[in-house]
């Protein structure tokens, strides 16, 4: 399942990825914006009603996104979503998964500091 990217980030993120990692956007916009993936990201980054739908949608289960962002503002008070990651620049959730026994799981919770930002930019785990 692919990271739900902010849009500027997707060429880095491209060019230091294992080839099964997947993002969710980079600068190759005609190629999102033929099949619809461009609009679904400005309606998910502008925070229109469907957001929880579209990440759905694309199976998303984590977010590399800016902190100041309107839609990471939405995850952190999201239930079902856990930040995992922040600095400055950028701020990292993952989708919570509901265990057998009822207890949320943050899915992928790297352990803290910047080597976490970087395996989780340079492997997606």
């Amino acid at each position: 399942s692919p990271t739900f990217n902010y849009f500027f980030w997707g060429g880095y993120l491209i060019m230091n990825r294992h080839l099964s990692d997947r993002v969710f956007i980079d600068g190759r916009l005609d190629i999102y914006e033929y099949s619809g993936v461009l609009e679904d990201y400005m309606s998910i980054m502008s925070l229109k009603p469907d957001t929880d739908e579209l990440l759905r949608k694309y199976h998303v289960r984590s977010c590399l996104i800016p902190p100041g962002s309107a839609l990471a503002v939405l995850l952190a008070s999201s239930p079902g979503w856990k930040q995992v990651y922040r600095d400055g620049d950028s701020a990292i959730f993952v989708r919570e998964q509901v265990r057998e026994n009822g207890e949320n799981d943050a899915a992928g919770t790297p352990p803290e500091g910047r080597t976490a930002k970087h395996k989780m930019l340079t492997t997606g785990a």
